[in-house]
């Protein structure tokens, strides 16, 4: 008898080690997001899709114009988040007896990465735009110069001119042979 109530502890203990798990396991397996900004203009079509993979079509266009389209993973956790949410959850399970699951585990599932569509557009197999927009029109071959030509042949900004506000306060006139401005109190 006693052995049989032992042997379903035992199997109780498993189940709960198992049931307690699934919120961390999938915490620890969500995707990692894709930072688009690590995408910069003049970056290669070949080093893009060393990166990423083959995408899930291409356009091409006439002039040398292309684009490719992505379904990437570009919201969420990166890996210090994965981790810091995967060890609250494992304390949690620890200090519920794994109650905390019943919680978490569907919490997990509904909060899950999505794919999202994010467009890449080249003109002679060199990066000119990234967005997340797969609507968004590809740029005009003149907006594809080198980043450095653009501001080589800019002209330079005009002047701005800083014009101090009036201030609230009445003029006081200073002492004679000072020409400190009156001080208001905010």
């Amino acid at each position: 008898m006693r052995k049989t109530m032992a042997a379903g502890r035992v199997i109780m203990l498993g189940g709960l080690v198992l049931i307690a798990g699934c919120s961390v396991y999938m915490e620890s397996n969500r995707p990692t997001p894709v930072k688009l900004a690590d995408y910069g203009s003049g970056q290669s079509r070949e080093s893009v899709i060393g990166r990423l993979g083959a995408p899930a079509s291409s356009t091409q266009y006439p002039g040398g114009d292309s684009c490719d389209l992505y379904q990437l993973y570009t919201k969420g956790y990166g890996t210090g988040g994965k981790v810091a949410t995967a060890v609250v959850e494992s304390a949690a399970d620890v200090f519920t007896l794994g109650l905390a699951e019943v919680v978490l585990t569907p919490t997990e599932a509904a909060t899950k990465n999505e794919l999202h569509p994010v467009k890449f557009c080249y003109h002679d197999q060199k990066l000119t735009m990234v967005s997340d927009n797969p609507d968004a029109p590809i740029p005009a071959a003149s907006a594809v110069d080198p980043p450095g030509a653009a501001r080589a042949n800019a002209e330079p900004a005009p002047a701005v001119s800083a014009t101090a506000a009036p201030s609230p306060a009445p003029a006081t006139p200073s002492p004679q042979g000072t020409n400190t401005p009156p001080q208001t109190d905010f």
